[in-house]
C-alpha cells in the first residue's frame, strides 16, 4: 500500500478512536444524543458541560501527550541506533519526575508548580548530559550519563517518597499517570508543545537521517553533529518532561510506538516521526478509553495499562532479536 494510503487509514483509525472516545464513560450520554452531537444543537446542558468540559479536552490531551511520547520515543531511538531505547535512556523521565515529586512533597503543588517542577528536572538533566557528554563521543557519553541519571533519579525519588508522609498517596497515583487532571490550560500547554517541537525536529530530520549512518560518517558529510544532537536531546527531553509534569508517568510508549510505525511507515525519520506521532495518538486515546471504562467508577492509571501492553512487547521484541541473531550465526 502506498505511504499516504497508510496515513489516511491510521488518521482515520484515530477519528474513530476519538469518536468512541467521546461517547463511553462512567456518564451515559444516551443515544438521543448522538445525532445531536453532529449538529451541536439540543445539547442538554448537563451533557454539553461533560463533553466540553472534561472529555474533549481529556481526549486532546491525551491525544498530545501519546504524540510526544511517541516523537521522543522516534528521535532517541535513532540518535542511539537501537531499538531498545526510549526517553528513560536519557534520564529525562525520572528527571521530570523527581522535580514534580518534591514540589508536590513539599508545599503540595498546583498545576503551575509541579509542572516548573517536572521542566526543571528535565533541564537540569539535559545541562549534565551534555557536561559529561562533551569530552568524549558524545552520543555514546550521553547514553552513559543517563543511565547514571536514571538510577540517582530513582533513588532520589524513593527517598522523597519516604519522607513524604500524608502527602504519599497522591503522590503515587500521580506516578501511575494519567489524564484525570487534563483541562483545556493543560491542553494548550500540550498543544504549544506539539506545535514547537515536531516542526523542530522535521527541520533536521535530514541531519537526523545521517546521524543514523553514525556520528563520524554524518560529521564528514558536514553535518554539525553537536548541533543536531543537542536539538534531538533538547527536544526529547522537553517533550518528555511536558507530558510528566500534566499527566504523570507513562511508560512504554516511547518503546512501542516508533517499532509499530518503522514497520508501517518506513524507517525514514520523517515518516516514521508523523507515523509515530499518529500512532503514539491512537494508543493514548484507546488507553484512557479503556482506563475510564473497564472498572467504572473506578479508575485505571493509563500508565498501567501501557506498561501491561508494553512489557510482553518488550519481552517478543527481545526474543526476536535473539532468534534474527541465532540465524545469522548458523
Amino acid at each position: 500500500m502506498a505511504l499516504k494510503g497508510k496515513f489516511l487509514i491510521a488518521i482515520l483509525l484515530l477519528v474513530i478512536l476519538a469518536t468512541v472516545s467521546l461517547l463511553c464513560g462512567a456518564a451515559a450520554l444516551g443515544s438521543e444524543n448522538w445525532l445531536k452531537l453532529l449538529t451541536f444543537s439540543g445539547l442538554d446542558p448537563a451533557v454539553k458541560t461533560i463533553l466540553w468540559q472534561i472529555r474533549v479536552p481529556r481526549i486532546l490531551g491525551a491525544a498530545l501527550a501519546g504524540i510526544l511520547l511517541a516523537v521522543a520515543g522516534c528521535t532517541v531511538q535513532l540518535l542511539f541506533r537501537n531499538p531498545l531505547s526510549s526517553p528513560h535512556v536519557l534520564g529525562a523521565v525520572n528527571s521530570s519526575a523527581l522535580g514534580s515529586v518534591l514540589v508536590m512533597a513539599l508545599c503540595g503543588g498546583g498545576a503551575a508548580a509541579v509542572l516548573g517542577g517536572s521542566i526543571a528536572g528535565a533541564l537540569l538533566s539535559l545541562l549534565l548530559l551534555l557536561f559529561l557528554g562533551r569530552s568524549c563521543r558524545q552520543i555514546v557519553s550521553l547514553l552513559l550519563a543517563g543511565i547514571a541519571l536514571n538510577a540517582f533519579a530513582s533513588a532520589a525519588m524513593s527517598g522523597v517518597l519516604f519522607a513524604a508522609g500524608e502527602r504519599l498517596e497522591g503522590v503515587i497515583f500521580w506516578l501511575l499517570g494519567g489524564f484525570w487532571k487534563l483541562d483545556w490550560l493543560r491542553c494548550n500547554i500540550l498543544l504549544v508543545a506539539t506545535l514547537v517541537i515536531l516542526p523542530l525536529l522535521l527541520l533536521v530530520r535530514r541531519e537526523m537521517n545521517m546521524l543514523y549512518l553514525g556520528e563520524a560518517a554524518a560529521a564528514a558529510a558536514g553535518v554539525n553533529t553537536k548541533k543536531v544532537i543537542f536539538i534531538a536531546v533538547l527536544a526529547s527531553s522537553l517533550a518528555t518532561a511536558l507530558v510528566v509534569g500534566n499527566c504523570g508517568v507513562i511508560g512504554f510508549v516511547g518503546l512501542l510506538i516508533p517499532h509499530i510505525a518503522r514497520r508501517i511507515f518506513g524507517g525514514e525519520f520523517r515518516n516514521q516521526l508523523l507515523g509515530s506521532s499518529v500512532c503514539g495518538a491512537c494508543l493514548m486515546i484507546a488507553a484512557d478509553t479503556a482506563s475510564r471504562t473497564l472498572m467504572i467508577p473506578l479508575e485505571i492509571p493509563v500508565g498501567v495499562l501501557t506498561a501491561l501492553i508494553g512489557a510482553p512487547f518488550f519481552f517478543v521484541l527481545i526474543f526476536c532479536r535473539i532468534k534474527r541473531y541465532e540465524g545469522l550465526a548458523v
